[in-house]
């Protein structure tokens, strides 16, 4: 925030995204979420791969409590398949998403900041000297005996630079560590869980048919 406030009062940021129509400025935020959603997706597998493997009884143990598989026998977790391309796509989506809608809201905070201090501090004149015409005022608000006015520049400055502060962020969410540790390890835990569920819950599938066929052949 304290770094994109420094772009926010850039005349040269307000001649360029303050001028833009509001299909070219759509492209662009368009443009920022794909490079995110991009530069995350490649980072996946880096980041998914190691949590589905287990070596010993002793690491899927302990992530069981509170699970429906707690208390149940542990098989050895170095047979059990590796997951189908279909369950690494539904892990990868879970950590999209999560980590999709925390860079949406920040980016959201970051825009909303800049609306309220765009309008606060940016007065009409100065915002018509940085973009060369008049600005388009779309409300004014009584503060205090004087007149704010919100217009359409500040809306667009904002969303650009919160657009451009998503993908920012976006990157700093997979590789600063501090930011990881922040963000990222909640999902890593669930996920851990998840796949150490999963180790119990196919030796179970699996030994369903075994013990079924064993019974009807007793029965026979």
């Amino acid at each position: 925030l304290v770094a994109f406030t420094f772009l926010f009062i850039n005349a040269e940021v307000w001649e360029v995204a303050g001028t833009l129509d509001w299909a070219r400025l759509g492209t662009i935020l368009g443009l920022f979420g794909l490079l995110g959603a991009g530069f995350m997706i490649s980072r996946l597998p880096r980041e998914l791969g190691p949590l589905a493997r287990f070596e010993r009884r002793e690491d899927v143990e302990p992530l069981l409590a509170g699970s429906p598989a707690e208390g149940m026998p542990v098989p050895d977790p170095s047979a059990t398949p590796d997951p189908t391309v279909r369950q690494w796509g539904n892990a990868g989506l879970v950590v999209l998403f999560t980590q999709g809608l925390r860079v949406a809201f920040a980016a959201a905070l970051i825009g909303g900041f800049f609306v309220a201090f765009g309008t606060l501090a940016m007065d009409p004149a100065t915002v018509a000297s940085w973009i060369g015409g008049d600005p388009q005022v779309l409300a004014t608000i009584g503060f205090f005996g004087s007149e704010l006015v919100v217009t359409a520049e500040v809306i667009r400055v904002s969303a650009f630079l919160a657009g451009f502060a998503g993908l920012y962020f976006s990157v700093y969410l997979a590789t600063d560590p501090t930011f990881r540790e922040e963000f990222f390890e909640d999902v890593r835990t669930e996920l851990r869980e998840s796949f150490a569920v999963r180790v119990v819950y196919l030796d179970l599938v699996g030994a369903a048919p075994a013990r079924e066929s064993a019974s009807v052949e007793v029965g026979g």
